[in-house]
């Protein structure tokens, strides 16, 4: 087994993939790694083999944004209603909210 390690810079430019992606590798436990000193080191030969048991040796496709489920919900039946008009001014607001007043007090 080889004993060389290599950099987080290596391990992008071997896949052709940006530092954060394989950062975000690293965070999803995809690829294996010893962090030495506070940097990660890995053994491309680890690598390459984890990427051909988990995806049959192609890398990982490293989404952006997560992928959420959304739920499906019921359908929501349509209610008609009336058309309401928005007043223009506070004068016409005040009377058509009187009016209602009124009109409920008399039913």
């Amino acid at each position: 087994m080889e004993n060389h390690y290599s950099n987080i810079e290596q391990v992008a430019e071997h896949y052709q993939v940006s530092i954060s992606t394989v950062r975000s590798w690293i965070r999803g436990g995809t690829i294996p790694f010893i962090r030495v000193g506070g940097m990660y080191r890995f053994r491309m030969s680890e690598v390459d083999a984890a990427f051909v048991a988990s995806t049959r040796g192609t890398p990982p496709v490293v989404s952006a944004v997560p992928v959420v489920p959304v739920p499906v919900l019921p359908a929501v039946p349509v209610v008609e209603q009336a058309a309401v008009v928005v007043p223009v001014t506070a004068t016409v607001a005040a009377v058509t909210l009187l009016a209602a007043l009124n009109l409920d007090q008399d039913a």
